[in-house]
């Protein structure tokens, strides 16, 4: 039997790397900063930016309608997705899915997997093509970090 407590910092770089803002831009250099090497900090901030991406595409936005139509929450979904397709909106509309990838490649706080997913389930563009320059920025975004805090770059 495995013992998942055995495996208790790992599963918090995962779920770090998860988490909206944080990403795999703060799971990384938390999971060196824990005592991780860089290789294994960028793969579990990869496993956790990575598997978190579908399910951002299918459930963020219904449960956002569905928090907008309530009273206590409607003017923060508003702003939220208001402050999504701001930032968004204009990379996206001009590059299309090549823009999607370029939102989440440069490892900038805010233009991560999260608000990726969000402009493009409300920008209702391609699932499959979404997904995968979701993913291929979340990578690139994971490598420039990775060459960060091996002083590479």
């Amino acid at each position: 039997m495995v013992n998942f407590l055995s495996f208790k910092n790992e599963i918090y770089i995962i779920l770090m790397a998860m988490l909206p803002v944080i990403e795999l831009r703060g799971a990384i250099p938390m999971g060196r900063a824990i005592g991780f090497s860089s290789e294994k900090s960028l793969i579990l901030s990869l496993m956790g930016n990575l598997l978190i991406i579908p399910i951002l595409f299918k459930i963020l936005v219904p449960i956002m309608n569905i928090f907008e139509e309530t009273r206590l929450f409607k003017k923060t979904i508003g702003w939220i997705k208001e402050k999504t397709l701001a930032k968004t909106k204009s990379k996206i509309k001009k590059y299309s899915i090549l823009g999607l990838f370029l939102l989440v490649a440069v490892p900038l706080p805010t233009t991560g997997a999260w608000a990726a997913s969000i402009a493009a389930s409300i920008l209702k563009l391609d699932y499959k093509k979404s997904i995968l320059a979701i993913s291929m920025g979340v990578i690139a975004a994971g490598l420039v970090v990775y060459l960060l805090v091996k002083n590479i770059i």
